[in-house]
C-alpha cells in the first residue's frame, strides 16, 4: 500500500499539495484539481490493462508472476491520473467536447479520454509541422570496428584497420574480413542524427550504395563503413514521425507540469486500499 500511495506524486506530477486521508467517501480514490477518479474508473482501466497483458501473453502469467496484480494497479493510478490531471486542465482552460464527440462517447470515463486527448492536442498545436528532409534524414550502412583494446597498440590497430579497408575494398565482404581479422563485426546501421559519432554520420550521409567509408577514428576506435543508402525513404518518413512526435511531448510537458504545480492532489487511503 505505501509503495502506491509512494507513486502518486509521480503518477500526477509534482501537486502542490499532496495530501493523503482516510476520507468519508466510499467511492472517491483520488482528486487532482476539479476532477475525481472513482474506484470502478480505476478498476474499469486496471481490467483494460490486464486485458492486454492476456492478450500477449496469456491468462497463465498470473500464476507466473504474483507481484503482476501490483504493477497493473501502479499502473492503472498513473494512467487514470494522467486522463484526470488533463482534463482538470480542460476545465481551466475552456476546452470542451462537441456534442458530437461527447456522443461518440460509451461512458463518462471514455469521454474523459476524448477530452484528454483533444487537451494534449490544443496544448501541442503550435509546434510546427515542418520537419526538413534533412533533419529527419535516415542512412543505412554496413560497418566493422578494430576495437581500442590497449593505447600502446594504437599504431598497430591503425595497420589492421588499414589492411581490412583494403580488402574490403577489393570486394571482401565485411563479415568476412572482420572475421578473418578477429575485428567487430557491427552488422547494418540505421543512422539518424545525434546518435552516432559526428564523425561516423557525416560518413554515412556522404556514402552511396557499395562505396566504402575511410579509416573513421572514434573514441572505441577505427571504424570502417560500407554504403548501403544514403538516404531511406521509408525510414526516413518514420524518423520525421519521431521528431515531429517528440517536440509534441515536449512543448505539452511544459505546459502540463506547469499547471500541476497549481494543482493540489487528495488521496482516500481507504479506498484505494480496497481497489
Amino acid at each position: 500500500m505505501l509503495a502506491l500511495l509512494l507513486c502518486i506524486p509521480l503518477l500526477v506530477g509534482c501537486g502542490r499539495n499532496i495530501v493523503f486521508t482516510m476520507g468519508d467517501s466510499e467511492n472517491i480514490v483520488f482528486r487532482v484539481g476539479t476532477r475525481a477518479a472513482t474506484a470502478e474508473e480505476l478498476r474499469t482501466v486496471m481490467q483494460e490493462i490486464r486485458d492486454s497483458y492476456d492478450a500477449e501473453y496469456g491468462e497463465q502469467i498470473w500464476e507466473a508472476d504474483p507481484t503482476l496484480s501490483d504493477s497493473v494497479k501502479a499502473e492503472g493510478l498513473r494512467r487514470l491520473s494522467r486522463v484526470k490531471a488533463l482534463c482538470a486542465y480542460a476545465d481551466s482552460n475552456g476546452i470542451e467536447l462537441s456534442e458530437e464527440e461527447r456522443g461518440e462517447a460509451a461512458s463518462s470515463l471514455d469521454e474523459e479520454y476524448a477530452l484528454a486527448e483533444k487537451t494534449y492536442d490544443v496544448i501541442t498545436q503550435s509546434v510546427s509541422m515542418e520537419i526538413s528532409d534533412e533533419e529527419a534524414r535516415v542512412a543505412r550502412c554496413e560497418s566493422l570496428t578494430v576495437l581500442f583494446d590497449d593505447p600502446a597498440d594504437r599504431e598497430k590497430e591503425r595497420l589492421l584497420a588499414g589492411k581490412i579497408l583494403g580488402e574490403v575494398s577489393r570486394g571482401t565482404s565485411f563479415e568476412a574480413a572482420a572475421q578473418e581479422n578477429g575485428v567487430q563485426y557491427d552488422g547494418e546501421l540505421v543512422v539518424k542524427r545525434g546518435e552516432l559519432p559526428v564523425a561516423v554520420e557525416e560518413a554515412a550521409f556522404r556514402l552511396k550504395a557499395g562505396a566504402v567509408s575511410d579509416i573513421i577514428e572514434t573514441e572505441a576506435g577505427y571504424r570502417i563503413l560500407r554504403g548501403i543508402t544514403d538516404f531511406d525513404e521509408r525510414e526516413t518518413a518514420l524518423h520525421r514521425e519521431e521528431i515531429l512526435q517528440a517536440k509534441r511531448d515536449a512543448v505539452f510537458s511544459e505546459t502540463y507540469d506547469a499547471f500541476l504545480e497549481t494543482q493540489d492532489v487528495f488521496v482516500n487511503e481507504a479506498v484505494l486500499a480496497g481497489v
